[in-house]
């Protein structure tokens, strides 16, 4: 759904596994929440990051790729 409405925007989304494992990771130290917290940490790793990115870019269209270096979360606007 998100990269839909990205696609609107014409805007496309790559992510890579490492990203995708890097919050699956952080969402597992509380298996109770279950899916919440995995919700919450694409949210909050991801999604807000990219919007706050996208705000500063307002016209930017294309492909955005999203990697890990050094074990942390960046965007690539290509």
């Amino acid at each position: 759904l998100f990269g839909e409405v990205l696609a609107t925007q014409g805007i496309s989304l790559s992510v890579d596994d490492d990203v995708k494992n890097i919050i699956v990771n952080h969402s597992l130290h509380r298996p109770e929440v279950g899916a919440r917290l995995l919700d919450h940490k694409f949210e909050s790793m991801l999604k807000m990051p990219l919007a706050r990115l996208l705000s500063k870019k307002p016209e930017f269209k294309g492909k955005i790729r999203v990697y890990t270096e050094n074990n942390l979360i960046k965007f690539e606007l290509i």
